[in-house]
């Protein structure tokens, strides 16, 4: 969390850890003035814009009581494939490798409009554990050469 200002990282390989909203928000920032963003997510992600259908946010239509009654009724296996349908029929998740292995009910979606158009255009380029740290950059897992 010490990120404040894109300041410094022009023209540089940028590598973010951590898949949680933050990370996506820094990937997506400093992707405007690196040379490359490497986004480090060891357990996948999945990204989800704000304005959702019919141009309505996507926690009033997620969070409506009548959304939150059929979904405790119905199975979570039900639900979460469901909600997996959703989520991917705007971007498909393991096409580009962040698909997480859990359950959608498991993990909190991240949330961010411009994310999907950084990794469609090559700005963020998706991994997924860094193996080890070197003195000028990291190695990631099934990768020999340094970052």
């Amino acid at each position: 969390h010490e990120y404040k200002t894109w300041d410094g990282f022009e023209d540089k390989n940028v590598v973010v850890i951590g898949s949680g909203a933050s990370g996506a928000d820094v990937a997506t920032e400093v992707s405007r003035v690196a040379n490359q963003v490497y986004l480090s997510a060891r357990n996948g992600m999945r990204v989800v814009r704000r304005v959702w259908r019919n141009g309505i946010p996507l926690d009033v239509q997620l969070y409506s009581r009548i959304v939150q009654y059929v979904m405790s009724i119905l199975p979570s296996k039900v639900t979460n494939s469901f909600l997996e349908y959703l989520i991917n029929s705007y971007f498909d998740h393991y096409v580009y490798g962040l698909n997480p292995k859990y359950p959608v009910s498991s993990q909190c979606l991240t949330v961010n409009d411009a994310f999907a158009n950084c990794i469609l255009n090559g700005a963020i380029i998706m991994r997924r554990n860094v193996k080890e740290f070197t003195e000028n950059g990291v190695i990631f897992e099934g990768f020999e050469e340094e970052t």
